[in-house]
């Protein structure tokens, strides 16, 4: 793809234009699915970012085993 831009709408017309971009850069369509979303990705808004830290839940401590008779 060339370096601009590139608007297309997921329709069958423009799945036909990425896999015949695919094809010329000799790609697989998992590779080519990667790349795309990592574009989109990189675009959206900073914004969906925020606050992301405080959704992630500290990792659970390993729970302790009680001993029991045998390994006293």
């Amino acid at each position: 793809m060339s370096r601009e831009r590139i608007n297309v709408s997921l329709t069958e017309q423009g799945l036909e234009i990425l896999d015949r971009e695919r094809e010329t850069m000799g790609l697989s369509r998992s590779a080519m699915f990667e790349v795309l979303l990592r574009f989109w990705v990189r675009d959206q808004p900073v914004v969906a970012q925020v606050g992301a830290a405080d959704d992630v839940a500290a990792p659970e401590k390993p729970r302790r085993r009680k001993k029991g008779k045998a390994s006293r």
